[in-house]
């Protein structure tokens, strides 16, 4: 069964909603979340929990008559690349794709410019399409205040994505110290930091890998 998912700028980094589903950065994060939840609820009524789901259309997107589409906002768009990707795998989609690589006219979805030069949120898309390449969702990470993510099983690694929701950074303990530490920068590529036994989570995705147990 085939969706749509798109969500809109809100003007401010990290800041986007959707409010025809009531779902914002702070509430549900991307709206796929809240949409992938409705329709599997109302294929359950009816009797079809086997079909599948696909988000054939997604992205953020700006308008450019109700806020700047500036740098700030392609930062914003590639933090919510990552969430949203982490989120498709959450809610079991078996396919989530972005619309479009060349963006929808007047709406800022590119993730390349004219010249083919990648905006941050291909840099983004390039990075965790690879560290979540085959990642099997375990769990929503609920235990931290005003943090949203997902644990996931990628055969030889156990990963975390998460983010902060309410712009304010928060330091979280983590159970053990994790081989790796990788956050979204402003130009969308992944920045490595120092593994420790806890973590400053931010608006600004966080990928995060163990050994498998």
């Amino acid at each position: 069964m085939s969706f749509h998912s798109y969500d809109y700028y809100h003007g401010e980094l990290g800041k986007y909603g959707n409010l025809n589903w009531q779902s914002f950065w702070f509430s549900t994060g991307p709206v796929i979340k809240a949409k992938a939840t409705y329709l599997k609820t109302l294929l359950a009524s009816y009797g079809y929990t086997d079909k599948i789901l696909i988000n054939t259309e997604g992205a953020l997107i700006c308008r450019s008559f109700f806020t700047t589409c500036d740098a700030t906002f392609e930062t914003t768009k590639a933090y919510y690349l990552a969430q949203s990707y982490a989120t498709a795998i959450a809610m079991d989609l078996k396919g989530n794709l972005w619309y479009k690589v060349l963006g929808w006219p007047g709406s800022f979805t590119a993730l390349l410019d004219p010249d083919l030069d990648p905006y941050p949120a291909f840099n983004t898309y390039a990075f965790t399409s690879n560290f979540l390449k085959d990642a099997v969702f375990n769990r929503e990470i609920t235990e931290f205040p005003d943090v949203m993510g997902y644990e996931f099983d990628r055969g030889d690694r156990l990963v975390w994505v998460l983010w902060l929701k309410d712009g304010s950074a928060h330091s979280v303990p983590l159970p053990e110290t994790p081989l790796s530490v990788n956050e979204i920068s402003a130009d969308g590529s992944p920045s490595s930091l120092t593994p420790g036994s806890s973590l400053n989570v931010t608006l600004a995705p966080l990928f995060v890998e163990w050994n498998t147990p």
